[in-house]
């Protein structure tokens, strides 16, 4: 399948699309394979913007029957297009390295094929699982081979990444900053914008792969940070300096809601930030980030350093936070250039905007804890795999992994703190906290 950058569309505008032109009423009949968590939120979000919701999961869906239609067995001749919202996890390391595992979506997709072979009409296939770039193109291959039909022609996929929190999804479904959708044809694009026509944000259309890979920087983004923050934690409690304090000073330096340009990062890291951190290392205080960030501008020091002032704490944080970022985004392009067909500014403008990283101040600052959860520990060791795969290395990726390791290996180290923080991000939106 050819891959082609198609124009942006705007909200709001009107498509003709589906078995009959969005059934001649505006609305489509929307498929969703897979009623988890995130399948319910995109399921009950898809019925306030007007369409009708089929739903189909292994699990009893009758507690359902009367907010959905329930599939069993799934039919996509009765739908316009159907969700892939299917689980994708990580194999032990040990096992397969680290390895994406997309069987399930995989075995759905070829059952779709077979049955998408007797539907006369279009029929959209949309992924909106967490896929490492050039899946969805991977599954429209599967599916062209068993139903003997042409993508872009004859059916359509697409990848519709989401950026739903877990304890929040119904209200970031609803209340979304950005809505991306991937996609190589415009008969799929078509049918795309007409599914989130009243969503009340933007619509960044981009290519598949682009798609797939602003889920996985949005991702990543969020690790990166809680990693910064809790390398900062361990110092605080290695200089025994109050972390809250820390932390304050830090923030009113070192607020970035934006990406910071790579050429703006380059004369960042001043003499008192290379004697801070040679006593870090001669200490032996965990600051993987921290050294991979003097890594990538060469910047080294060979003394053994001096108790710094909290003063230099926080300067030299505040500089690392800014070139964290900037080698970040360095990464990811030297990641997206060996996959190809990628544009890494499209990708990281598109993850400015969606990463609570950005948006959100206080994310991932409350210090001593692993991130956990069921993505950002999945994401980032599979991310590294894959491009470990492709012999490229990503070395601060590394980092961030190690530190949310051995926050794991000590255990939580300040449960107030951490619980605080957590009651206060049940309460956050986007619109009281962006900035």
């Amino acid at each position: 399948m050819k891959t082609k950058k198609l124009a942006k569309t705007k909200v709001g505008e009107q498509h003709q699309s589906g078995r009959n032109g969005n059934n001649g009423n505006g609305h489509l009949d929307v498929g969703i394979i897979g009623f988890g968590v995130v399948g319910e939120s995109t399921g009950k979000g898809l019925k306030t913007l007007g369409h009708e919701v089929y739903i189909n999961d292994l699990k009893d869906l009758s507690p359902y029957a009367e907010e959905f239609h329930v599939l069993k067995p799934y039919d996509p001749s009765q739908t316009d297009l159907t969700l892939l919202i299917l689980p994708t996890p990580t194999s032990p390391a040990p096992k397969l390295g680290g390895r994406i595992n997309i069987r399930s979506l995989e075995q759905v997709a070829l059952s779709l094929g077979e049955q998408i072979k007797e539907i006369p009409a279009f029929h959209l296939v949309t992924v909106r699982s967490t896929v490492p770039p050039g899946t969805t193109n991977y599954l429209a291959g599967r599916i062209s081979e068993v139903s003997g039909k042409e993508p872009g022609r004859d059916f359509g996929i697409a990848m519709n990444p989401e950026f739903l929190r877990a304890f929040n999804s119904e209200y970031d479904f609803q209340h979304p900053r950005l809505t991306v959708v991937g996609v190589d044809d415009n008969q799929s694009s078509e049918t795309m914008t007409a599914l989130y026509r009243n969503i009340q944000s933007p619509i960044e259309v981009v290519t598949q792969s682009e798609a797939e890979a602003i889920k996985y920087a949005h991702n990543l983004r969020n690790a990166a940070k809680i990693s910064f923050w809790n390398e900062v934690f361990l110092t605080a409690r290695h200089l025994n300096y109050d972390y809250e304090g820390l932390k304050g000073e830090i923030l009113a330096r070192a607020n970035y809601t934006k990406p910071v340009p790579s050429e703006d990062a380059t004369g960042i890291l001043t003499p008192k930030d290379q004697k801070f951190y040679a006593y870090l290392r001669h200490n032996g205080v965990v600051s993987p980030v921290s050294h991979e960030v003097f890594a990538a501008y060469q910047k080294t020091n060979s003394s053994n350093g001096v108790p710094p002032t909290q003063e230099d704490v926080v300067n030299f944080y505040a500089h690392v936070a800014r070139g964290m970022d900037s080698v970040f985004w360095q990464e990811m392009d030297r990641a997206f250039k060996k996959i190809g067909g990628i544009n890494t500014e499209t990708v990281k403008n598109a993850v400015a905007t969606t990463a609570e990283a950005y948006w959100n101040t206080s994310y991932g600052t409350y210090g001593g804890r692993a991130y956990g959860g069921t993505c950002l520990p999945k994401d980032t060791t599979a991310f590294e795999s894959y491009m470990g795969e492709r012999n490229v290395e990503l070395p601060l990726l590394r980092a961030i992994i190690n530190v949310n390791e051995h926050m794991e290996e000590i255990g939580p180290q300040d449960g107030e703190s951490a619980k605080k923080y957590h009651s206060q991000r049940q309460h956050a939106t986007y619109n009281n906290l962006k900035t």
